[in-house]
């Protein structure tokens, strides 16, 4: 359990990365950051957690969309600058079928090509 008396934080606007590894006890402490925060983002793919085994939630995005839904505004990235062509098509034939049924999210589209 967080202790909350007397906490505060000096900042005023909070980003959270990684977000999809998000456990119990981390959550607790956002949600209370939250409340102090103007601008609270959060950033992550579900399609990486990779941290359940320690209690991360199945899918905090959705927690949030849930609880926090006056607040929340989902924005998918479905274009990869990083990598060819050829490296999301295959990624896309191993990860298709491991990816969770409540991800909105299909391959991603490749942004080599966006000038």
């Amino acid at each position: 359990m967080v202790k909350k008396d007397g906490f505060k934080t000096q900042f005023s606007n909070i980003l959270i990365d990684e977000f999809q590894d998000t456990d119990p006890m981390q959550m607790e402490l956002f949600e209370y950051l939250m409340k102090q925060a103007k601008s609270f983002t959060v950033v992550g793919d579900i399609n990486q957690s990779i941290y359940g085994f320690r209690g991360s939630n199945i899918n905090p995005f959705t927690y949030l969309a849930k609880y926090h839904k006056d607040k929340f505004e989902f924005k998918s990235l479905t274009t990869n600058y990083r990598s060819t062509h050829e490296i999301i098509d295959v990624s896309e034939d191993f990860i298709k079928h491991q990816r969770p049924v409540e991800s909105a999210l299909g391959k991603a589209q490749c942004g080599r090509d966006v000038k």
